[in-house]
């Protein structure tokens, strides 16, 4: 846990610099992915583990933490390949 909060407070730093530089969108994408680990930390803090809250039937169970994670890491990829 304290390893995920250092990783954190390191994304977190990162996205104010980002802020800072004007890059709105790439900070928008660290915004998603902060939130999403911050919101995984409480769960295992709280509980112990993290809470899933869709189960999809023949494919996977995740929550919306995960979902905003890999969103944010999706969109921050896109930004870097294709728009320069």
């Amino acid at each position: 846990n304290i390893i995920i909060l250092i990783i954190i407070l390191g994304l977190l730093h990162y996205y104010l610099y980002l802020y800072k530089k004007h890059y709105f969108y790439q900070a928008s994408c660290f915004i998603f992915i902060i939130f999403g680990a911050i919101s995984n930390l409480s769960d295992r803090f709280k509980f112990g583990f993290v809470i899933d809250y869709l189960d999809l039937k023949y494919f996977t169970v995740f929550n919306l933490a995960d979902m905003m994670i890999v969103g944010g890491v999706i969109i921050l990829i896109y930004f870097n390949l294709f728009k320069k």
